[in-house]
Order: structure tokens, then C-alpha cells, then sequence
């Protein structure tokens, strides 16, 4: 078994297509044949079900990919690392941030690699469910998120960057309909939901209906905010938002609503792992705490 083999068999089963392989690997189609055919007899297993229209993973395939998608993650950062320290770069940080609070990460990241350019940075923007699963294993140094994906977490201290807000976000034909202080005009109204796989704004968006008394007349989900800002867009229903979506995604359809109360603020902070406090991770908090405190 060889790396090589297992970027053909990685590739192959992501496009399920050896010729569509090929061209991504700039290898002949006969070659990535050759190298998959020499994986299953090396391992005794086949990994396609091969017939005249299509391939698809066999269950063993399966397996393998989860196998093959770690060892190449793990890979690439050797080679990264590696190559950090042929130039001197002597250490290195690892950073996670949410969307909406990539200025503030710009901003640090800037003015600390200007500081400490022998510090390896590499940073990952994540998604929601990814940045919780994240600060629940600790793969990060350092993280950019909303407080409540700390909630339960021993391993990280944090300091306050800014709060925000959720709004209620709406098409303009409700716009004459809805008063924030008298729920009753939008209990009622169509509502567009974020799917449980952002677990954080689910619950918290639960959390703001049953407080007011109501549970949403859900039409439709979204995977992530800017989903759910499309169904708006197009008057499918209402939503609650983060109002820093807008700084993203606006449209002339779209009005918000402010909504009071203490369950509907945002508080994004900065947060770094206790363990392993390393010099970096202490210069880079130095760089926030000039910034932003």
C-alpha cells in the first residue's frame, strides 16, 4: 500500500468516476484502474461494485474512505509542518473561527504575524456543528465563536469580543403584520427554521419562542444561516437570525426586527486552550487583549 494508491482510491471515491479521477490526478483512466485493482488484492477486498453505467463504494470502500480521509488530513499536515520549520518558522498556532467574527480574526492574525513571523498560523473557519465538535476534542489553540459553544467546556478560557443580537427577519409583504412587542402577529406567521445540525441557534431560537410563549409554524429549513436567508428573500416565511448575516448577505426584500431580552443577545469571545499554554498561544492573546479589550 502506498500513498499514491490511496490519493487515486480517495479521489475515486469522492467523484465515483475513474475517468473524472484521472483528469483531477492528471494520470490515464487505465492507471487509476491499475492502482484501485492493486488495492483490492492487496487487501482482499473489493472497494467498487463496478456495472456498464456507474461505480459505486462497496462497504468495505466505505470503511476505507473514513481510514484514507484522516491519514491524508494527517499527511498534509506533516508536510505542512515540515515545511514550516525548513523556513524557519519555529512554532506554530492553530486557530478556529465561526464566520462572523472573521474581522476580529483578520485583524489579530495581521498585526501577530507581523509581530511573530517565525509562528507557523493556520486557521480553519468553521461551521457550527464542526467549531462545537471542535472545542469538545481541543484540536484548536485558539477559537473565535459565540460563548454558548463553550457551554460544558473545562479546557478553554475565554474573554468577551463583542455582543450582538438575533433578529427577526422578514419579506417585506410581512412587514405591516409584525410588532416584536406583540407576539401574537408572529406566532402565526410562516417560520423557516435552521436545521439540528446547528445545534447552537436551534436551541437558541427555541429557547427566544417558548420564553414569548409559542412554539414556530415551521415551513421550511435551512442547513446555515445564509440558506435560511434565502428562503426569506423569496417570502416563504420569517426567521431568526444573527443580524451579522447581513454584513454578508443582504437583500432589499429582507427588514429586521429587533427583539429585547437577554436570550436574544450574541456574545462572541476569544478563547484559548489552558493545556499546553504555549508561547505562542500567550503572544497571540497579548495581540487580542491590545485590540479588542
Amino acid at each position: 500500500m502506498e500513498l499514491s494508491q490511496l490519493k487515486v482510491f480517495s479521489s475515486a471515491a469522492q467523484t465515483l468516476n475513474f475517468t473524472k479521477t484521472a483528469d483531477q490526478l492528471f494520470i490515464t483512466q487505465p492507471a487509476v484502474s491499475y492502482q484501485i485493482k492493486s488495492l483490492e488484492e492487496e487487501f482482499g477486498v473489493r472497494l467498487f461494485a463496478r456495472d456498464s453505467n456507474r461505480i459505486k463504494l462497496t462497504p468495505a470502500g466505505e470503511e476505507l474512505q473514513s481510514y484514507v480521509a484522516e491519514l491524508l488530513e494527517l499527511t498534509f499536515a506533516i508536510e505542512s509542518r515540515m515545511h514550516g520549520i525548513s523556513i524557519g518558522m519555529e512554532q506554530r498556532l492553530k486557530i478556529a473561527a465561526i464566520r462572523s467574527t472573521t474581522d476580529e480574526l483578520m485583524g489579530c492574525v495581521s498585526v501577530f504575524s507581523q509581530n511573530y513571523p517565525a509562528v507557523q498560523v493556520d486557521v480553519s473557519i468553521m461551521e457550527a456543528r464542526e467549531m462545537t465538535n471542535s472545542i469538545a476534542q481541543l484540536e484548536y489553540d485558539i477559537y473565535f465563536a459565540t460563548e454558548r459553544m463553550f457551554i460544558g467546556s473545562n479546557t478553554i478560557d475565554t474573554l468577551p469580543i463583542r455582543t450582538s443580537s438575533i433578529q427577526v427577519f422578514a419579506h417585506r409583504k410581512y412587514a405591516e403584520e409584525i410588532d416584536p412587542n406583540d407576539w401574537s402577529t408572529i406566532r402565526a406567521l410562516p417560520f423557516v427554521m435552521i436545521n439540528h445540525s446547528d445545534v447552537i441557534l436551534y436551541n437558541t431560537i427555541l429557547e427566544i419562542c417558548k420564553n414569548r410563549g409559542f412554539l414556530p409554524n415551521v415551513v421550511s429549513y435551512g442547513n446555515r444561516p445564509e440558506s435560511m436567508l434565502v428562503l426569506v428573500s423569496t417570502g416563504i416565511g420569517i426567521a431568526m437570525l444573527p443580524i451579522e448575516i447581513l454584513m454578508v448577505h443582504n437583500s432589499p426584500d429582507i427588514m429586521t426586527f429587533p427583539l429585547e431580552g437577554q436570550d436574544a443577545r450574541l456574545n462572541y469571545v476569544f478563547g484559548w486552550k489552558k493545556s499546553n499554554y504555549s508561547k505562542a498561544i500567550h503572544h497571540f492573546r497579548e495581540t487580542f487583549e491590545h485590540m479588542y479589550r
